[in-house]
């Protein structure tokens, strides 16, 4: 429970910026995916380096870059 609370908070504050840039009006459908995706994807990959130790911290952080670049790139148009 305590990975599945640091994903929502960490996908949470890492979408808040596209919330203010965007505005409220402009969460949609796929705000809301690629929320979901964001969760799902730094859960898994947490879980892979934490308590599967098949990752290290390197590929744990290329990856963590890559949803926040791959958010932004989505969301801000």
């Amino acid at each position: 429970m305590a990975l599945f609370m640091h994903s929502f908070s960490w996908s949470f504050m890492i979408m808040l910026p596209t919330v203010l840039y965007n505005g409220l009006e402009n969460v949609n459908f796929i705000f809301a995916l690629v929320f979901i995706g964001n969760i799902s994807i730094h859960f898994f990959t947490d879980n892979l380096k934490a308590n599967k130790h098949k990752i290290n911290l390197i590929t744990d952080q290329l990856i963590h870059m890559s949803q926040i670049i791959l958010t932004f790139i989505i969301l801000i148009n």
